[in-house]
């Protein structure tokens, strides 16, 4: 009878011990997967020198400049158009 109750409490010990590296192995897994995906974020450096540089510099941009900022800029003007004027919202008002 002590041979059974000690091969049953060995089995109990092993099963409790793989129950632990499974949780072990688990825990670790998802440590790993938490550190790879989050999002780290550093501290915002201050640029208020950088930009006083900048404003203070007198930079005067060049024509291929002004036509790039000219050409980016024409493709919102679509979408511009959609703005609410004073005379759209008349039309509005008076159809309601």
């Amino acid at each position: 009878m002590p041979v059974i109750h000690d091969y049953l409490r060995m089995k109990a010990l092993q099963d409790q011990e793989d129950v632990g590296k499974q949780d072990a192995y688990r825990d670790r897994s998802n440590k790993d997967l938490i550190d790879k995906s989050s999002t780290r974020i550093d501290t915002i450096p201050n640029m208020t020198a950088a930009y006083s540089q900048v404003v203070n510099s007198g930079h005067k941009p060049t024509p291929e400049e002004i036509n790039y900022r000219r050409f980016i800029n024409r493709s919102a003007a679509p979408f511009l158009s959609l703005s609410l004027t004073p005379k759209s919202l008349e039309l509005r008002s008076s159809t309601c």
